[in-house]
């Protein structure tokens, strides 16, 4: 799959966030070829188009990461309880 291209300084301060966020690089998940949080294994098929694809190159989430983070928000209950008069 392909990676995003960073500059020199971009990918080293991407690296660092993941180390600290996830206990390892983004360089190290896609050169092991697995999600940079769960530490899945991951290849083409592992994603369900190819928009996930060029995401694993952006980001590092497998499929199931990736759904778990972009999931659209549950519906917040918005009803107000006035007191009662």
């Amino acid at each position: 799959m392909e990676v995003m291209e960073r500059t020199k300084e971009m990918q080293e301060q991407t690296d660092a966030a993941a180390q600290k966020i996830f206990g390892r690089t983004l360089t190290e998940a896609h050169a092991k070829s697995i999600c940079v949080d769960c530490a899945t294994p991951v290849n083409e098929d592992s994603f369900k188009d190819e928009i996930s694809k060029v995401e694993y190159g952006m980001s590092g989430f497998c499929q199931v990461c990736q759904d778990r983070v972009f999931a659209e928000p549950e519906p917040e209950d918005v009803s107000v309880n006035a007191p009662a008069a």
